[in-house]
């Protein structure tokens, strides 16, 4: 099949840590790890091609954080890759313990550029729009992303940033670093591991209770820009024919924002499927 490389930054961007009701928060996070920066790269230049995806984690954290509910995720998707490395993306996704569990769909288009002749490094950029079941207002349906990556032989650095707007508007960046060891390069199977570190920045709201007396306080608010998350990935990637394969674990290693209290690290295994059909 036509090499083709998907990489998913899986981030939350939009945490107010004030009085918001959970499912608000969760359901916004939800937006923010379905569409995320999209970076592709396809070998064959006169061939357009779709991709089907679908991948399951055995528990949801968003931003690396743990709400104290033991859920699934379920996130099926359908792109559309043309030879000009145009493309656009359908997706959706499903979460056992929110109600309802299917609450959104999503649709982006982007591009991705190779700069320069030896192609090591390449620019996404990516317009994101999500419809949802709930009408909350403060969800940000919109999202404008871009990301720049560097391939030197299994060696890859990438960073990117975004901006989610249409409800309660945020932005963030993101840089990882991935070493790809080969373990089987054959005609039709290749396997391959490939250790990933992964750092989330976000703009956050904190809110802050100032008490004067028994009987007077005021909430102050304040805006920051800090590191939220660090993420260990420790993915096996299997392409064989058509077929891709991918199974990981991953480590969140969150960071305490404001007055967040109980934060600490946790892991996830997940496991995606993945199909190319040639235009």
């Amino acid at each position: 099949m036509g090499k083709i490389i998907f990489f998913v930054f899986l981030f939350s961007a939009s945490f107010v840590f004030s009085q918001t009701e959970k499912e608000e928060l969760e359901l916004d996070n939800i937006l923010n790890e379905l569409f995320n920066t999209e970076e592709l790269s396809i070998e064959a230049k006169k061939l357009s091609y779709l991709y089907y995806t679908l991948s399951y984690s055995d528990k949801a954290y968003f931003a690396g954080r743990d709400f104290g509910i033991d859920q699934y995720g379920i996130t099926p998707s359908l792109s559309f890759m043309s030879s000009n490395n145009l493309f656009v993306s359908l997706g959706s996704a499903c979460y056992s313990e929110l109600d309802p569990q299917w609450d959104l769909i999503s649709l982006s288009a982007g591009f991705s550029k190779f700069l320069g002749k030896v192609e090591k490094l390449s620019l996404t950029g990516i317009f994101s729009r999500s419809f949802f079941l709930s009408n909350i207002s403060d969800l940000n349906p919109n999202r404008i992303s871009t990301s720049i990556s560097f391939t030197d032989k299994n060696f890859k650095i990438r960073g990117s940033g975004g901006y989610l707007f249409g409800g309660s508007s945020t932005f963030y960046a993101s840089a990882d670093a991935e070493y790809k060891i080969k373990l089987i390069e054959g005609q039709k199977l290749t396997l391959d591991f490939c250790p990933e570190v992964s750092f989330l920045f976000s703009k956050q709201t904190i809110s802050e209770e100032i008490s004067f007396s028994s009987f007077n306080s005021i909430v102050n608010e304040t805006d920051v820009f800090d590191l939220i998350n660090t993420q260990f990935s420790f993915p096996f990637e299997a392409d064989y024919g058509n077929w891709d394969f991918q199974f990981a674990y991953a480590i969140n290693a969150p960071k305490a924002i404001g007055n967040e209290t109980d934060i600490s690290q946790n892991g996830f295994l997940s496991f995606a499927i993945g199909y190319l059909v040639g235009l």
